[in-house]
């Protein structure tokens, strides 16, 4: 469920390893953000065509908890981290290169607009994606 609080929707895996290596590198990043005490959602979406397991974190005004994130991101050498605000627009942090991509406004998809995107995530049921990926 989508509230009106800002997030990040993030991933542990790599395209270029095996399954059961994305598995096992899913099942560290959640015990590493609940050791961290950080409250999140498995979800599934799809990064440039290739799906994988990923996580939705809330992030409140004031918490480190973004910061957390981007920390763990590197450490699991991630090339990006979608960020969405309160207004639902959405960015891309590209972890490594440290910049930011304006992606548009994060909004729900038809089932036929997730497949023509490379980029989309499943929340509850429904797809999630932004103007950019359709």
């Amino acid at each position: 469920m989508i509230t009106e609080s800002p997030f990040v929707i993030f991933s542990a895996e790599l395209a270029s390893l095996s399954e059961e290596s994305n598995r096992n590198r899913t099942a560290l990043m959640a015990g590493a953000l609940s050791n961290r005490g950080i409250e999140w959602q498995r979800v599934d979406g799809a990064y440039e065509g290739h799906r994988e397991a990923s996580f939705l974190v809330f992030t409140y005004e004031g918490s480190d908890t973004a910061d957390q994130i981007e920390k763990l991101a590197q450490h699991y050498q991630q090339e990006s981290i979608l960020y969405v605000d309160a207004q639902r627009l959405a960015y891309l942090l590209m972890v490594r290169e440290g910049r930011t991509i304006e992606l548009g406004k994060f909004k729900e998809l038809t089932w036929a607009e997730a497949e023509r995107a490379s980029n989309y995530t499943e929340i509850g049921g429904r797809v999630y994606g932004t103007a950019q990926a359709v």
